[in-house]
């Protein structure tokens, strides 16, 4: 491995994700990723390509259309819907066949000019806001918006949706279910309301359920028994680039915030917080290096210090695992979230780009393949 930090992300436990999920929601509704935010900080490329062979998988799902029109420039060619909104060229929309979620009449008008113009159609998702109360129109603004979509002739009317605020409280589900069940829409579209938690809640079926977190291997609420039906996939490694041996009394990094208290033998791993380590690990965080747990102590902006006084057998070179699993020892996204104090999702979303990401298949453990699916400048 020529890097001296990376991610791998296991295709196996991705997949696993997907079946679990599939069995959850049961077989009638499709399973639709989302994976915006650089598949939340696992890849956007190399998730969406795993994807893309999966035949479960129908469609997927972005925040806005650079991430859906890179998406087509690595040839991915599954139904792509934007939630969220559009940073390009509409005529790119149009001629990369991508699906647009509206919640605005001019930005409907002005997709329509581009459609026409293109000489093709653009498939919209109309949003309804139940609750969430961010993006999206009101319930009451539902008939007037599908009469002007339905009088449009580059425009068609593909899906209706809503976003569910509390996904796992099972009776706010169920509140924003009633509201959009009084809807009056054409019975032909698609319609998807469920997130990772709400799709275990959902009263109704629904043409699809928009995934996120949970096919990476995780759920915010506490259900041990599901957590422990789901994955992780991603891992972060980085490599020892430096070992130093220091006396009792010695400062250790920016501020001192660190003093030994005994001759002490560090390791420097050649990543920080730029790359996504956050600097408060350094109270309890901890990696796996060489079968045993080693203590963060000073994380600064590209070089993270570990405690390896009672692992003498290290060497430069040696791989720190910061998430991910060595035998019977491992660190996850949860074991952050605990002392950081912070939702699971924010830590993976910070993990840098430009980390090269590996995808690899476990099925053999003893026969671990890793292949570098594309160049992280290009993301």
């Amino acid at each position: 491995m020529n890097h001296t930090t990376w991610i791998e992300i296991n295709r196996s436990n991705l997949e696993h994700n997907v079946a679990q999920y599939q069995q959850w929601i049961s077989s009638t509704i499709a399973v639709a990723p989302v994976i915006k935010a650089n598949a939340y900080g696992h890849g956007l490329y190399e998730i969406a390509s795993i994807y893309e062979s999966n035949t479960t998988i129908k469609r997927l799902c972005v925040i806005d259309s650079k991430e859906a029109l890179l998406l087509r420039q690595h040839n991915i060619q599954k139904p792509i819907l934007i939630l969220g909104y559009i940073d390009s060229p509409l005529e790119m929309i149009a001629k990369h066949n991508i699906d647009v979620t509206v919640y605005d009449l001019q930005t409907i008008k002005y997709l329509n000019q581009a459609a026409i113009k293109a000489d093709r159609i653009i498939n919209v998702h109309l949003k309804v806001d139940t609750g969430m109360s961010r993006l999206g129109i009101f319930p009451e603004e539902v008939a007037t918006y599908i009469q002007y979509i339905k009088k449009l002739e580059g425009i068609n009317l593909q899906g209706i949706w809503t976003h569910l605020s509390s996904g796992n409280d099972a009776n706010s589900v169920h509140e924003q279910e009633q509201l959009f069940q009084q809807l009056e829409f054409p019975q032909h579209l698609q319609t998807h309301i469920s997130n990772s938690h709400g799709s275990m809640h959902i009263a109704h079926t629904y043409s699809f359920a928009r995934v996120g977190c949970g096919l990476y291997g995780y759920l915010l609420t506490k259900n041990k028994e599901k957590q422990q039906s789901l994955k992780p996939v991603l891992s972060l490694k980085s490599k020892v680039i430096h070992i130093k041996h220091l006396p009792a009394k010695k400062h250790i990094g920016y501020q001192q915030l660190f003093t030994t208290s005994q001759p002490t033998t560090i390791a420097i791993l050649g990543i920080g917080y730029y790359e996504g380590i956050n600097s408060k690990l350094i109270h309890g965080g901890r990696v796996i290096i060489n079968g045993h747990y080693a203590p963060i102590i000073s994380i600064n902006m590209n070089l993270t210090t570990i405690d390896i006084t009672n692992i003498p057998q290290c060497v430069v070179g040696d791989i720190a695992i910061f998430l991910g699993q060595d035998n019977t020892l491992s660190i996850t996204g949860y074991d952050w979230q605990q002392i950081l104090n912070l939702n699971l999702r924010e830590s993976f979303a910070k993990l840098e780009s430009s980390i090269p990401r590996f995808i690899i298949n476990t099925h053999n453990k003893q026969n671990i393949q890793i292949k570098h699916t594309s160049e992280q400048n290009s993301m």
